[in-house]
Parts: structure tokens; sequence; C-alpha cells
């Protein structure tokens, strides 16, 4: 399966870019809620958090609207209200 999608991919780039394999392998996957649910959990800020799921940060934050999960920004700005 995954010298099909590299194949298959390698020639979408021109002038002979490519994206090494385990790139291709996680673009592959799909992120699970419980995956999204427990990296928002443990880490202290968005981009911590998209860099342990390999994801940008700005998808992180869509992913967790999608999933309706509070991400690590939103639960700072929420204890930072609360604590007012």
């Amino acid at each position: 399966m995954l010298a099909n999608l590299g194949a298959a991919t390698a020639s979408f780039f021109p002038f002979g870019f490519s994206i090494p394999c385990f790139y291709l392998y996680r673009m592959a996957q799909k992120i699970t809620r419980e995956e999204a649910e427990r990296v928002a959990r443990i880490y202290k800020t968005n981009r911590d958090a998209a860099a342990a799921l390999d994801i940008a940060p700005q998808s992180f934050g869509r992913l967790c609207r999608k999933f309706g999960i509070e991400t690590p920004y939103d639960r700072r700005m929420r204890r930072k209200k609360e604590d007012r």
C-alpha cells in the first residue's frame, strides 16, 4: 500500500520534489477522536499537540472544532476567565 501511495504522489509534485515516506503514511491515516482528545489533554499548547500528531497547528484547531474538543488554548482561556 505505501509503495503505491508513494508512486502515485511522486508524479504529482513538479521538479522532482518528493515527500518522505513517513509523511505520506501520516497523510493517509485518519486521526481519531480519541487521539485528538488525548493529545489536547496532555499538551500545554496547540503547537505541541499538533507536533505530536505531525500536523499543522491550524489543522489541529480545526480538528478539535470538528470533534467538539477543547484545545489547550481554549482550556487556558477558560481557566483565565474563571480566575477573574
